[in-house]
């Protein structure tokens, strides 16, 4: 009955809301925001900030859950969604493809799946690989082998009040928009196609007019990134690079649209022939690059232009899907009394060859039918993107605790005979014990306790994210279950130590590492990748850039025009060296010079090592040269293309013992308790405990519209002045146990109805923001 109530639901994304991000950094801020917002508030406003791999989750779930029989992704006006780059929107677009063709079988299964640790669902469906468009057979397929049942396929629409971006010219809304199956848009709408482009910024004028001088130090004619200190325009090899890159990316937008849309010969109206004054129709070819030119040249698209092209499917006055839910109810209730008549007419039919056309007819109406249904909305309901969510995350909890108690019984049947006999008598028998067979010879794997470690390297590398990313790859270490570490990277380089220290520590690593890299990975995102044993990136990665500077800043010649003047008392030359107003002399220009070569030769050698190349080679590929992932698998600085679903799928398939193992996102989290604990100081007695149910219950009034009705113990207190009391406690007396009398002299001890809440969700120092405010 569950089953049948959730049945036909379509799954809204709104993607005009999202902000996709790596890792989220929670704060107490936002917290205290969701929870003063009324539940209906929050469902229909506001930025929903989610992580990469979460999203993908959902939607991979969605696309086995049988309930969820169309994705629905709303863009608004086309500019509001968030994302990194264009490496995001294409794992985006790889989970939507998958949902399109759940009806087929996919050669990666449960390979994004994320252990219920970090709160994620139970994806079951990867990436589609290419092989499997090729037609080959692949043994290591067998959960997916099983399911031979026939699936009705699964159809994605999106709509859009325009796609006439003025921010974005390359459009990521359009070509995440193009991966679904259909595409409406507001009648008023446009559709803006321009291509990709960039504008570099160059400051030389600006610093010689206040007399800065920018000295820098290079390896690479293609280390582009201080050209914006020395030159007035785009040097030649700067130019090459830049522009290889974004006809590289737009090239593979442009494919990508294509396939996804089918536009391989488009018929358009070409206007009255000349031997009569009807229209004409012609076709054209969307695989010729110069088409695309001419739709780059003409500017902004109407809506009729893009249906006339194949850019969109439908115009709508407003958002269809309301209207669409209602159509998809009637016509399946149009659908149940059509067959019930069919019944009737089969159960009163005379002779066997009257049942027997009756039946024939039956039949061919039926296969009519579904033909019908791959064309149209099936969804009669929908769910919102959190609701779904949060469904998945309680049923991956559901999950965790039966294979808990199932480990738990199967410990007390070793330690007692009696006991495995108990459990057998009430129908418990090893060793499934509580779980479904079918479930427990699905998900042996379980038993073994095995994982995959997600690490993410996210931004600048600089000394703070090395040291977190050191300890954190220490810990895992230490830790036997894990069997392999995926290490994700989103940076764009930093400090070359650091970088140095990231790639020695995961050297040493007893576990294999498998590196995936996201929007962009280059020069010290791309040195922590080079030892991999296997390195995955989308096509539209931007990585390489194996290269080094320095820059050595003089503005001894802006002080002195203000009569600000230097001098300086050392017993080395180069004491002073990185001073900003200190000039340049022939013996630092020596030493700056042979550092960077130093670390060039270095950052050189780490590549031909990790990537088994040779040295000469590696040479050609390097001079700072920036490449996107297609490219860089073609010169060998990558082995596979692919997100974070293929490397996970990899790693499982790989280097675990049933090919399948939970995945745990690292660094772990630390629950609330964990840190009021390490803020407040050991409380073994538990009166940091009942302290915090205190100021929780404080924090849960300051929020609430309606804290006096509630059966709050503290409402009747000055909620603001308490809290104010408290800080004043910690920062006075510095310890928990006067704070503790404290509170205990002006409260009842009563946990307040949220306190088990928090504890349970991740917030970053959480309780020091909110002593603080």
């Amino acid at each position: 009955q569950q089953k049948k109530k959730n049945a036909n639901t379509a799954l809204v994304l709104p993607f005009h809301r999202m902000k996709i991000v790596e890792r989220k950094q929670p704060s107490f801020q936002s917290l205290i925001h969701k929870l003063g917002k009324q539940q209906d508030e929050d469902e229909e406003s506001g930025i929903i900030e989610m992580e990469l791999n979460e999203l993908l989750n959902i939607i991979h779930n969605a696309a086995l859950d049988p309930n969820i029989v169309a994705l629905y992704g709303t863009f608004g006006k086309g500019y509001q969604f968030q994302s990194g780059g264009y490496a995001h929107v294409e794992e985006i677009r790889n989970a939507i493809r998958v949902f399109n063709e759940s009806h087929r079988d996919h050669y990666e299964p449960l390979s994004s799946r994320i252990g219920s640790g970090d709160g994620e669902g139970d994806a079951q469906y990867g990436e589609n690989n290419e092989a499997e468009d090729e037609g080959e057979e692949h043994d290591d397929n067998e959960p997916m082998k099983k399911q031979k049942e026939k699936r009705k396929q699964k159809l994605s629409f999106a709509f859009a009040d325009t796609f006439g971006n003025p921010i974005d010219p390359g459009n990521k809304e359009y070509y995440l928009a193009s991966a679904f199956t259909n595409i409406h848009m507001q009648n008023q709408g446009d559709l803006n196609m321009y291509g990709i482009g960039t504008t570099s910024p160059f400051l030389k004028g600006m610093l010689d007019k206040y007399g800065v001088k920018v000295h820098v130090f290079r390896h690479g004619k293609y280390k582009n990134a201080p050209n914006i200190f020395t030159d007035s325009a785009y040097t030649k090899e700067h130019r090459q690079n830049m522009t290889s890159i974004i006809e590289s990316i737009d090239e593979h937008i442009i494919n990508n649209i294509i396939q996804s849309r089918s536009l391989y010969n488009v018929a358009i109206d070409i206007g009255p022939s000349s031997s009569s004054n009807k229209s004409e129709v012609g076709t054209i070819k969307m695989s010729d690059r110069k088409i695309w030119d001419n739709l780059r040249d003409y500017g902004t698209l109407t809506g009729d232009n893009a249906i006339e092209i194949g850019l969109i499917d439908e115009l709508s006055l407003i958002d269809p899907l309301d209207s669409l839910l209602i159509d998809a109810k009637e016509k399946n209730k149009r659908k149940i009394r059509k067959k019930s008549r069919k019944r009737r007419k089969n159960g009163n039919g005379i002779g066997g060859d009257s049942s027997s056309t009756s039946t024939s007819n039956s039949i061919t109406d039926d296969d009519n039918s579904e033909k019908d249904e791959l064309n149209h909305f099936r969804a009669e309901k929908k769910i919102s993107l959190l609701e779904y969510s949060s469904l998945l995350k309680k049923k991956s909890k559901v999950e965790e605790t039966k294979w808990k108690i199932r480990e738990t019984m199967d410990t007390l049947s070793r330690k007692s005979s009696m006991t495995e006999t108990v459990f057998g008598i009430l129908g418990y028998s090893a060793p499934n014990f509580n779980v479904d067979e079918d479930d427990y010879n699905k998900n042996s794997w379980k038993i073994n306790k095995e994982k995959i470690a997600v690490v993410n390297i996210t931004g600048a590398i600089t000394d703070s994210i090395a040291t977190s990313v050191i300890q954190t790859l220490r810990k895992i270490k230490d830790d036997k279950n894990v069997k392999c570490v995926v290490l994700r990277v989103d940076s764009p380089g930093g400090s070359s130590t650091a970088s140095e220290l990231i790639h020695q520590e995961c050297k040493h690593l007893p576990q294999p590492v498998v590196c995936s890299l996201s929007n962009t990975a280059a020069s010290g995102g791309y040195y922590v990748a080079a030892n991999a044993d296997r390195i995955f990136a989308l096509p539209t990665t931007v990585t390489g850039s194996i290269g080094v500077f320095g820059i050595k800043l003089d503005m001894s010649e802006l002080a002195s025009s203000y009569g600000v003047k230097f001098d300086c008392i050392s017993t080395g030359i180069h004491s002073t060296a990185n001073g900003p107003f200190q000039p340049l002399t022939k013996k630092m220009e020596m030493n700056f010079s042979r550092n960077v070569d130093r670390v060039y030769d270095q950052f050189k050698q780490v590549v031909a090592s990790g990537r088994s190349l040779d040295l000469d080679y590696v040479q050609l590929v390097a001079q700072g040269r920036v490449w996107t992932g297609e490219q860089a698998k073609e010169i060998g600085l990558v082995d596979e293309l692919g997100g974070i679903s293929r490397a996970i799928s990899y790693a499982k398939r790989n280097h675990t013992s049933d090919g399948d193992a939970d995945v745990e996102m690292w660094p772990k989290r630390k629950t609330l308790m964990e840190k009021i604990s390490k803020l407040l100081g050991d409380n073994s007695d538990g009166k940091g405990m009942l302290l915090f149910n205190i100021i929780w219950d404080e924090a849960i009034s300051l929020v609430s519209d309606n804290g006096d009705e509630r059966q709050n113990p503290t409402s009747n207190f000055e909620s603001d002045l308490f809290v104010r009391r408290l800080l004043a406690d910690v920062m006075i007396n510095g310890g928990v146990d006067q704070l503790y009398h404290h509170a205990l002299g002006t409260h009842s001890i009563k946990g307040g109805p949220h306190a088990n809440i928090l504890l349970t969700m991740n917030e970053t120092d959480a309780i020091s923001m909110m002593l603080k405010d």
